[in-house]
């Protein structure tokens, strides 16, 4: 296998760019990283270090963890200059499609460009920008749900099917278990254009007052979201309550009684995570790419080069050598993906 343009190696902290000296989403500080989104798992753990981000992910990171030691906002319609040690780059980011201001990294230098996806999916939603493949030489890669597997039913519809049985159940107490931040307002924003009524978890809340700040609306403004802590725990729900799956195991929903559970996440196709949550109800809803779209995703990009990353990174990179395209594997350990502070 010839060594592509863009070397990718694995550290003690994460992904690493040789050629720009550059962390991607890694663990832990460090002195200069991309920053593909704010979940925590791609977004934490800065106390000096240089971030380049996109302006919202800058935005959300300040509202989950405090104000970052240094910010490089990496706008949309513009690029900076990077050396290399080849010379100079241009880097520019591309929209992701997994949460608001998720971002791919694109690298262009004389000899080739690299693109990382961090978290991805392709298409959009009410709360964030379009997916796209971006062409490339060197593409890096998310595997989350890389496993064939992984195929999720048609989206729309899905969707339609839980915004009814949030209907069917509102006045006993609707409990909708998603990711707190992207996937809570995502679906918040669907719910209240349906003209349901929310009651978010403070975290979820809190993001939601963050996305309107950067001038997304969810419902907040407009009285149809409220927080928790105005209801409290006396109170009988009307409606839906939006809680991340942590939420399942505390009084606020397992002292409820007669609620129903609906378990929202790419997992909810895997049986021992719906009964994890002992849910009622489970609608696959991600916003990850499935096997299918990743698969779809790399052929676009057209790279002569894949890395995987993150998940099932070693079946992924089998899948597409078997499919003649060459790809290696970049994991450091293996991911919890189930995980409460990782996107689903």
């Amino acid at each position: 296998m010839a060594a592509p343009p863009f070397a990718l190696e694995i550290r003690p902290a994460g992904a690493y760019l040789p050629a720009l000296d550059l962390y991607l989403d890694p663990d832990r500080d460090v002195p200069r990283a991309f920053v593909s989104h704010a979940h925590a798992d791609h977004g934490s753990g800065f106390a000096s270090g240089t971030v380049l981000a996109s302006s919202e992910t800058m935005r959300l990171l300040s509202a989950r963890h405090g104000p970052l030691a240094g910010e490089q906002v990496v706008d949309w319609d513009a690029s900076l200059e990077m050396a290399t040690d080849r010379g100079m780059a241009r880097v520019s980011i591309a929209p992701a499609g997994h949460i608001l201001g998720a971002a791919q990294l694109v690298v262009d230098h004389p000899f080739g460009r690299f693109v990382y996806t961090g978290d991805y999916r392709s298409g959009g939603g009410l709360t964030h920008a379009v997916g796209k493949a971006v062409t490339c030489d060197t593409l890096a890669i998310e595997s989350t749900f890389a496993l064939p597997i992984f195929r999720w039913p048609d989206r729309a519809q899905t969707i339609a099917r839980l915004i009814e049985w949030c209907r069917r159940h509102g006045d006993e107490g609707a409990v909708v278990l998603a990711y707190s931040l992207g996937k809570a307002q995502e679906l918040i924003a669907h719910l209240v254009a349906a003209g349901l009524p929310v009651v978010a978890h403070g975290a979820i809340f809190k993001m939601c007052e963050a996305y309107e700040a950067l001038g997304v609306e969810v419902g907040v403004r407009a009285g149809a979201v409220r927080p928790y802590a105005e209801i409290g725990a006396r109170a009988k729900l009307r409606g839906a309550l939006v809680a991340p799956p942590r939420a399942a195991a505390t009084p606020m929903i397992k002292g409820r009684r007669g609620v129903r559970v609906a378990f929202v996440s790419g997992h909810a196709l895997v049986d021992a995570q719906v009964d994890r949550y002992r849910a009622d109800a489970a609608f696959v809803i991600s916003d990850h790419a499935d096997f299918d779209d990743l698969m779809a995703t790399v052929r676009a990009s057209g790279a002569s080069h894949v890395y995987t990353t993150h998940g099932d990174a070693v079946p992924f990179a089998y899948e597409l050598n078997q499919a003649g395209i060459p790809a290696e594997a970049r994991e450091r350990h293996a991911i919890d993906t189930a995980a409460e502070e990782v996107g689903s």
